[in-house]
């Protein structure tokens, strides 16, 4: 009498095992990069508001504030950034310390992860860093 086996041979279950995991090396950074980049509108989006609101700000009371809690609070609307706001008088054009600002937007949580765009900033002239990737 023959005997038929049923299920999967070992050899099966290797080969199986080895190609999950290679999909899974290539696929698991790519996605946590994609998550990371998304994340960053967070931190784009609680910036362009604070600049429009210090804006608004200066041609009330003609001077910028530093009062990030009127700019939009202390950390962005998704939580993913922590923001802050200086005065800054090293831009060249700034005649007294209130005439010129830098916003910042510092990742924390899980987008504490994106080393490369973990600080973005901004400033009263609109020049932004770390670089033109990031935004």
């Amino acid at each position: 009498m023959l005997k038929i086996s049923e299920g999967f041979s070992l050899i099966e279950l290797i080969v199986v095992v080895a190609i999950v995991g290679i999909l899974s090396a290539i696929a698991i950074p790519s996605y946590s990069s994609s998550i990371e980049k998304g994340r960053r509108a967070d931190g784009k989006v609680a910036l362009a508001g604070a600049v429009a609101l210090q804006e608004r700000e200066f041609s009330l009371t003609h001077q910028y504030s530093a009062d990030i809690s009127i700019l939009g609070g202390v950390t962005s609307a998704e939580g993913f950034y922590a923001m802050s706001v200086v005065y800054i008088s090293t831009l060249g054009v700034c005649t007294t310390d209130k005439d010129c600002y830098t916003l910042t937007a510092t990742a924390i949580g899980a987008q504490a992860n994106d080393t490369t765009c973990a600080v973005l900033t901004i400033n009263s002239l609109g020049q932004k860093t770390p670089s033109a990737d990031c935004w």
